[in-house]
């Protein structure tokens, strides 16, 4: 799991687009430029990397930088690791989510919330410290939708009905 990526400039973009290069879990690049420098030997053994340009610094998560190159874009949410190793980069891997998913992609949200598929096929959502029943959803996202409202609203207004 790593934090929400702050997008670094287009024109560092451009550099990083046309300097560096992903390849079976590696990324391959230059060591050395007159704008800028990575700081990394083979297989980057660590989980942020550093981008200097033009003097500017830019601290970066690998994982971040491994779906940049692969996807085109910078990515607008946090990277979750699917197999939740942290050290694998392969871009099949990695996905875009929400503290909530990654949270519920280790089997809960830190032991706070409880998300199980009930009979009929819907997913049920209970905080599991305050005993609230948040709903019944007919998708896991919706559940998670629906665990991400809760924490935006705080504490309250937690339905006691079911949805659907």
């Amino acid at each position: 799991m790593t934090s929400t990526p702050k997008e670094p400039p287009q024109e560092v973009q451009d550099y990083i687009k046309s300097h560096f290069s992903y390849r079976d879990g590696m990324i391959d690049g230059m060591l050395k430029q007159d704008v800028g420098s990575i700081h990394y030997r083979g297989k980057i053994p660590y989980k942020r990397i550093e981008i200097n340009y033009r003097g500017d610094r830019y601290r970066i998560y690998r994982s971040h930088l491994v779906y940049f190159l692969c996807r085109g874009f910078w990515p607008a949410l946090e990277i979750d690791h699917e197999d939740r190793n942290s050290l694998n980069d392969k871009i099949e891997n990695l996905r875009m989510a929400t503290k909530v998913e990654q949270n519920l992609n280790r089997g809960n949200y830190s032991g706070y919330f409880e998300v199980d598929k009930t009979k009929d096929g819907k997913y049920r959502v209970r905080n599991k410290r305050t005993k609230q029943y948040l709903g019944r959803y007919f998708t896991r996202e919706e559940a998670y939708e629906a665990i991400d409202e809760w924490l935006a609203r705080g504490s309250g207004g937690v339905s006691d009905t079911e949805n659907g």
